[in-house]
């Protein structure tokens, strides 16, 4: 009994890191195409000048 609630937390865990991760990795992901949007506009409006 004790093994599988040790396996449940187990599956707990890992899907939480996972989520983490994944939450943190698409965060990362909108900030540098926010950056490079924002890059990308000053040189657009020069190159259209």
């Amino acid at each position: 009994m004790e093994l599988l609630a040790v396996f449940v937390a187990m599956l707990i865990g890992a899907y939480f890191v996972y989520w983490a991760v994944r939450q943190g990795v698409r965060d990362a992901l909108e900030d540098d195409e926010k950056r490079r949007l924002k890059k990308a506009r000053p040189g657009r409006s020069i190159d259209t000048e």
